[in-house]
């Protein structure tokens, strides 16, 4: 059941006689019938279709109906909610902060010596920060 589990399964009840009634995904349902589309239904999951246009449904050849293992099969797969798994993600933190000193100094060498070794405190709260995501594993 490939179109069951890739979500291109619309389930179709009749209502008493009156207009059908289209379900967006595969519902098992007594007397229900089942649209099967080339393209994944996704976007329009939970959804309810109200008027269905008959004459525009290709009928392809009668098959034999499923086996009611096929059936449970189906519904006991697509109910079961993706597993949550956990992952070890390496990040880079770079923050740039540009900062003007005013120095006494004979040359420009000495003023950036005197100014690496004065080590002045830095406030890093006007810093740009930028993250970069440098690797994830599964765990």
């Amino acid at each position: 059941m490939t179109a069951v589990r890739r979500n291109r399964v619309m389930t179709v009840e009749n209502l008493d006689g009156r207009k059908d009634l289209g379900i967006i995904g595969f519902v098992k349902e007594k007397n229900a019938s089942y649209f099967v589309f080339q393209k994944s239904l996704n976007r329009f999951s939970g959804l309810e279709v109200n008027a269905i246009k008959y004459e525009l449904v290709n009928q392809p050849a009668v098959m034999e109906p499923s086996s009611q293992s096929d059936v449970v099969a189906a519904t006991s797969k697509s109910s079961k909610a993706p597993r949550v798994k956990h992952f070890s993600v390496a990040l880079r933190c770079t923050l740039t902060l540009d900062i003007e000193r005013r120095v006494e100094a004979r040359t420009s060498r000495e003023a950036r010596q005197l100014t690496l070794e004065e080590n002045p405190p830095i406030d890093l709260s006007k810093a740009d920060r930028k993250l970069k995501v440098l690797r994830v594993r599964e765990l």
